[in-house]
């Protein structure tokens, strides 16, 4: 009978909470907690409005009732807050502070700290909305924002895959660094305080204690000031002042450049000289991690960036470098035979190709012609060496050469027509290009060896 009792009481409770179920769902405002029981109409439970989204115990029977919660006869302590938080920020525009309330921050009155984010330094820093609304700032704005030069230390320790303390800022007198130890053993000489600098006629002092934002500086000493002044803050503050008044610095440096033209050209010549060897190997290592950074080299990397801009410098380019050769012939030639000599030393192989080419191409090309015109090439060809007067010196020592008037590269042959005894200078000036004969010459004509050479002589 018991067993049959207990299972009559759990229907009864199972068909109780079905219809308290209904009554809240057709109530529609508030829910049960999860992980709360139903007990009886009387007992507390846990239940969450809907509308103000806050947690209150309250019995099933005043929530069956439609009563509410205690939030809606209180209209929401959260809907107040929000309500409170909406109107101090709205008071913040006006003032046009340089603080909003922060987010997840709510307002309780003028005398309980907020949570403010400082849009300055992006910081948030708790204060009193009085405090807020009198303009004196967030702690950040008193210190120049200690969190975001630390958050931005730690950064450039992280890129460069060292530790904070290992990180060293600036150089010279204004290197800062973020652990004693790492202080160079010079500074500990100095004089500890701005009184004794300025009584020993110092212009720096260590203190060997960190300034407000963490660094173990030297302090610039001056009569005019109260106090020390960090140098790395000093470094950074003119970094900051020189990002925000580019323009102002541009100025500058053009009418110094144009006031002191002259002597800054003949100051950077005269430097250059001096270190030709190791500004050229600066470069080459500079160019070399260039390419194997963004896998090209700095022109085309600019091309890519602005084509219009590479371009306009292509262009300059080639025209100065017209211009340097004509009023230069003589250096212009040298430079360009080194430079030739140079890459045929690095291209051995090319060289060879090119030579295997060559010959392969002239052989070709002398076969094809009849017997009568191979004895024209090759008497033409004797002519060349007679001239030059030995058949084995190197293309550098030859006075004369066999031109091609229609080039190979361009589908010349070796035939006499096309075949004319030139300088040495002529021919490397025509290079490639397609050459007209000045006279006529008739289609059926066979030049003698004698007359090249009077030609040429």
């Amino acid at each position: 009978m018991a067993g049959r009792s207990n299972t009559r009481h759990a229907e009864q409770r199972a068909q109780a909470w079905a219809d308290y179920q209904k009554q809240i769902q057709r109530h529609g405002r508030v829910e049960l907690v999860s992980g709360q029981e139903y007990k009886g109409s009387q007992v507390k439970l846990m239940f969450r409005c809907l509308l103000h989204d806050e947690v209150h115990p309250a019995s099933p029977l005043r929530v069956a009732e439609g009563r509410g919660l205690r939030c809606c006869k209180g209209q929401g302590s959260v809907k107040k807050k929000a309500d409170h938080a909406a109107a101090y920020t709205q008071k913040l525009k006006e003032l046009g502070l340089k603080v909003r309330l922060a987010d997840g921050a709510s307002y309780r009155d003028n005398h309980t700290p907020v949570d403010h984010y400082c849009l300055v330094h992006h910081e948030v820093h708790p204060a009193t909305p009085a405090n807020v609304k009198s303009g004196h700032g967030l702690r950040c704005c008193a210190t120049g924002g200690s969190a975001k030069r630390h958050a931005e230390s730690q950064a450039m320790a992280d890129r460069r895959g060292i530790a904070l303390d290992q990180l060293v800022l600036g150089e010279g007198v204004s290197a800062a660094y973020f652990s004693p130890e790492k202080v160079p053993s010079e500074w500990h000489q100095l004089p500890k305080s701005r009184a004794e600098a300025i009584t020993a006629g110092e212009l720096y002092c260590f203190t060997g204690k960190p300034c407000a934002h963490g660094h173990f500086a030297l302090r610039y000493c001056n009569l005019k000031q109260r106090g020390g002044v960090c140098c790395a803050c000093r470094n950074h503050h003119a970094r900051r002042w020189a990002d925000d008044n580019t323009e102002v610095i541009s100025e500058r440096m053009a009418a110094y450049y144009a006031a002191n033209r002259d002597r800054i050209r003949t100051k950077a010549q005269a430097r250059h000289k001096a270190n030709r060897v190791r500004n050229n190997a600066i470069s080459r290592a500079w160019r070399r991690n260039f390419i194997q950074l963004h896998g090209c080299d700095p022109s085309t990397f600019q091309a890519r960036q602005d084509p219009a801009a590479a371009e306009h410098r292509r262009t300059k380019s080639r025209e100065g470098g017209r211009r340097w050769r004509r009023q230069k012939p003589e250096l212009s030639r040298a430079v360009a035979r080194r430079a030739t000599a140079a890459w045929r030393r690095r291209n051995p192989e090319k060289v060879a190709a090119n030579n295997v080419f060559r010959n392969r191409n002239y052989w070709d090309c002398f076969r094809e012609l009849t017997p009568q015109d191979q004895r024209r090439t090759v008497a033409i060809y004797k002519a060349r060496d007679k001239i030059n007067g030995s058949t084995s010196l190197s293309a550098g020592q030859r006075i004369a050469e066999v031109d091609h008037l229609l080039p190979l590269v361009q589908g010349g042959t070796h035939h006499p027509d096309n075949l004319l005894v030139v300088a040495t200078a002529a021919n490397r000036f025509w290079g490639g290009r397609i050459k007209c004969c000045p006279w006529p010459k008739p289609s059926v004509w066979s030049e003698p060896a004698w007359e090249v050479e009077q030609g040429h002589a």
